[in-house]
């Protein structure tokens, strides 16, 4: 439409179509993942609302960069990128094709090491957002940084809680990090737990919500202002690392107990684990939606919509990639470890 001329081009850049736009919007996230074929990078999504895919064209990026996608929110894409042995990160918006490369951070901007936490928090109302940076995923350096696109700089803030052998630095590196009433929560491995950051105090909080040992890859999402979590289930005893069914959980903050919202139906179970490696499996979400997905998503995702109460398997991906579809490319020719919630968005700036 902006293509059409400058008086519609002024329509649809102008404040108020924006605003009439985000009270219109449907509330149905994208599923989008970031994949390499080859040597060749791709980002495609799906389209809930018309139950379609298709491709994003990758923003233009200086010639000599190396750019990994980590963390997606409010409209807006942020890419780490390497060149020269430093490290900074590019923030674009996919649908105005718009992007801006950040300063260097201070103290996460050496190549050889890669952040366990990398996060975006876009304040709409403000266009305004926030890059939060935190832990290495090796050793047990807790320092944490945040850049704020009102300054246009780096802060170093909080540590990260870690005490005794703890290891809360690993997190879900290429996945969402929900947020949720002004905070960030993400998954610590040992010992199994929650950790919180609080984008106005500039702290990190553990919490007393312990995960159950029977839980199998638990990813943390946002609904509604409520914290899920999403994982496999398996039962007491077995040793097997398949799950015996696929569970939702909502945090209770008063008793700090997890408890179950939703399970995955045994039929659906079962059609998603004989076209899935679980051992990949991956859940995003927010909203109403969860997707539930593995390293061969291409040809499987599972849906679920809160709003419902239905689960369902998404259409085949039959996008091409060269002479291949998306869906029949698998093992060494497929690198599929990045899936995020994407949020279409005309006014979301850089």
């Amino acid at each position: 439409m902006r293509g059409v001329c400058k008086r519609w081009k002024s329509l649809i850049q102008s404040s108020y179509f924006s605003y009439l736009r985000r009270l219109n919007a449907p509330n149905k996230p994208y599923f989008l993942f970031h994949l390499t074929v080859g040597r060749t990078e791709h980002l495609v999504t799906f389209d809930p609302v018309l139950e379609k895919w298709c491709r994003i064209p990758l923003p233009y990026m200086p010639p000599g960069l190396d750019a990994s996608l980590v963390a997606s929110a409010g409209g807006l894409l942020c890419f780490r990128v390497r060149k020269m042995g430093i490290v900074s990160y590019l923030i674009c918006n996919p649908v105005t094709k718009c992007c801006r490369e950040l300063p260097p951070p201070l103290h996460y901007r050496s190549t050889y090491r890669s952040p366990c936490m990398q996060a975006l928090v876009v304040d709409p109302n403000k266009n305004t957002y926030k890059l939060v940076v935190a832990g290495y995923s090796t050793g047990r350096d807790p320092t944490t940084e945040v850049y704020s696109s009102i300054n246009n700089s780096w802060k170093l803030v909080g540590n990260l809680p870690l005490k005794g052998d703890s290891k809360a630095t690993l997190f879900q590196p290429y996945s969402g990090k929900p947020f949720c009433n002004g905070n960030l929560y993400c998954r610590a491995f040992l010992p199994p737990s929650v950790i919180v950051y609080s984008v106005e105090e500039e702290v990190w909080v553990q919490l007393k919500a312990p995960i159950n040992s029977s839980v199998l890859t638990p990813y943390l999402v946002e609904h509604h202002g409520h914290v899920l979590m999403v994982g496999g289930l398996r039962k007491a005893g077995r040793k097997e690392f398949s799950p015996d069914s696929f569970c939702i959980w909502e945090l209770d903050h008063k008793e700090m107990q997890w408890k179950e919202v939703a399970r995955m139906p045994e039929d659906m179970r079962k059609l998603f684990l004989q076209r899935n490696v679980f051992s990949k499996f991956r859940s995003i979400g927010k909203g109403d939606l969860i997707y539930f997905t593995s390293a061969s998503a291409a040809s499987s995702v599972v849906m679920y919509d809160f709003s419902l109460n239905l689960w369902k398997l998404l259409p085949e991906c039959k996008l091409k990639v060269g002479r291949h579809h998306l869906a029949s490319l698998v093992g060494h020719q497929l690198v599929w470890d990045r899936v995020f919630i994407f949020e279409p968005s005309l006014d979301a700036a850089i």
